[in-house]
């Protein structure tokens, strides 16, 4: 038995696959009268939308660190609804165009993406950590940077630190990454706000870059350096280490990091962590709204936990 296809019924009604599809999914933008045709030839036609394929598209062919381990929890929350995910590079996008799809989420920090599937496809799109284009059937699920750029620095203001290093991974002048946008201009604010002096690094990830930035920290006297991205906090401890410099007694240390990974790091880091966890619930209530023709009003961010440690010194005045 042939399966009856949306390209079928666009064929059939003279209607876009685009529009077919929205009207399929009750998108507001298609009218009653279009939609009332296209479900018609719909049920002549046998059409069932029975698909439950989703696929997760994810920046790299490998996948570890942050991307892996976001693919990882969205997958099996997926699963756990009763959908089948499908992991797929951004590289290998066109593959989409073969594939029977009925959304997919977006793992790819990097702002863009977003705007080419909302050229290319109607299905429903939920965005891990990207910015928000809300586009049509697009939303996005992420951590809340503000909120745990401002966990960090209060702690380290409430600590006596005014002289704070912000070390940062190095972004192309072609990204546009809306996480590290989000927490750049929360610790400025902050900054500015309460009085401190402050200095950035941006380093690549390795041990020549980043030592060159701690020894710009350390020429500016900083107090306590804020690591602001994941999986930086061993290495610099190991370079101060080999410097010379004791954490926290000489310097302190607060960072973005983590469980599995501040778990195994000593002495142990003063952190916070995001909840991929609760993104994965969070992003998966989205699409299944999304699917259901539901209209979203805004997007869903997720508080960080802060993990007090043994890195940050409370100096005497």
């Amino acid at each position: 038995m042939i399966r009856t296809t949306q390209k079928d019924i666009a064929r059939e009604t003279g209607y876009s696959e685009a529009t077919v599809s929205r009207a399929l999914a009750d998108s507001a933008l298609i009218g009653q009268r279009a939609k009332q045709k296209i479900r018609s030839v719909a049920d002549r036609m046998g059409y069932l939308q029975t698909n439950r394929n989703v696929a997760v598209i994810t920046p790299f062919h490998f996948y570890s660190g942050y991307f892996g381990m976001v693919a990882t929890a969205l997958c099996r929350e997926l699963a756990g609804r009763g959908f089948h995910p499908l992991v797929i590079d951004i590289s290998d996008r066109d593959i989409l165009e073969e594939l029977p799809l009925c959304g997919a989420f977006s793992t790819v920090a990097v702002s863009g993406f977003e705007q080419w599937w909302g050229k290319e496809h109607s299905w429903p799109l939920v965005c891990v950590n990207a910015k928000p284009m809300h586009l049509d059937n697009i939303f996005m699920t992420g951590s809340d940077d503000a909120q745990g750029m401002t966990l960090l620095v209060e702690h380290l203001i409430r600590s006596g630190h005014r002289r704070i290093f912000r070390l940062c991974h190095t972004i192309s002048p072609t990204e546009i990454n809306w996480g590290e946008q989000g927490r750049t201009r929360v610790f400025e604010e902050l900054a500015g706000r309460h009085g401190v002096e402050s200095r950035s690094g941006f380093c690549e990830e390795n041990n020549a870059s980043i030592l060159r930035e701690l020894h710009r920290a350390l020429d500016f006297s900083a107090t306590a350096i804020l690591i602001q991205t994941e999986n930086y906090c061993r290495r610099v401890l190991s370079l101060l280490s080999m410097l010379g410099i004791r954490v926290p007694e000489d310097i302190s240390i607060a960072t973005w990091e983590f469980p599995e990974e501040a778990e195994t790091i000593i002495p142990a880091p003063t952190y916070v962590s995001q909840d991929l966890k609760g993104i994965a619930v969070r992003a998966c209530q989205q699409f299944t709204r999304l699917l259901a023709g539901d209209v979203l009003h805004r997007d869903e961010l997720v508080e960080y936990t802060f993990h007090p440690g043994e890195t940050v010194r409370v100096l005497t005045r």
